[in-house]
């Protein structure tokens, strides 16, 4: 699906995209609401979420906007609760969902069986069980969690995640970090490159060589 993501807070607009992008949908974005509404017209985006609490003109003047181009496109607001109090009346006639985003909000909105209802979700980051991640790895400016199935944007930074959980998981690499106890083995190319293997986990992770004493002591966790 083409998706158009309006929001003048950069961080959170890439987030967003890469969201998107990882589930497999084709993304263009806007800052601002000029560029939202000229990238609509030439894009003619399926579905787009539009920041509500946009300087110069807000989410709900876009909207209209956009209506009156007569697009085939499904408008779903993104709200801050700290910045915007949806009122009572627009809670049932608006499609949105509530910052910040998650994966499993995001692919209800593509679920055939969702229609055009309201889509809520909780502003806490999704409860996942320390002893079920594999490992934790960085992308851009997002950290995500891994389970062995699929992988959840998290909050916390892999330092903070290192500090907190350091008896269970260790920093093998700059932008991973991984569950010691499902560290299979650790191989050496011919070039001197020290790579690891997870149990179950189908692809050698890159370990740098000022970790790799640390990485073999955690071995025996």
């Amino acid at each position: 699906m083409s998706v158009l993501v309006v929001d003048y807070d950069r961080a959170a607009r890439r987030r967003t995209v890469r969201l998107l992008q990882a589930l497999g949908h084709e993304v263009v974005e806007a800052p601002d609401w000029e560029q939202a509404l000229q990238r609509a017209r030439e894009q003619e985006p399926q579905l787009v979420l539009l920041e509500m609490s946009m300087p110069g003109h807000d989410g709900r003047w876009i909207a209209d906007r956009l209506e009156q181009m007569q697009l085939q496109t499904r408008v779903v607001f993104v709200i801050d609760p700290d910045t915007y109090a949806l009122g009572a009346s627009e809670q049932g006639s608006c499609d949105y969902l509530l910052k910040p985003l998650q994966r499993e909000a995001l692919q209800a909105l593509f679920d055939p069986d969702a229609g055009t209802s309201t889509q809520y979700q909780t502003r806490e980051p999704r409860q996942l069980a320390l002893q079920d991640i594999w490992l934790f790895r960085v992308e851009g400016e997002l950290i995500w969690a891994f389970d062995g199935l699929q992988e959840y944007p998290v909050e916390s930074s892999l330092q903070e995640l290192q500090q907190e959980h350091g008896k269970y998981l260790v920093r093998i690499h700059h932008d991973y970090l991984v569950d010691c106890h499902r560290i299979e083995r650790l191989e050496r190319d011919k070039q001197g490159r020290v790579y690891l293997w997870l149990r179950g986990y189908t692809k050698p992770l890159p370990v740098s060589p000022h970790l790799e004493s640390r990485v073999r002591a955690s071995m025996n966790c």
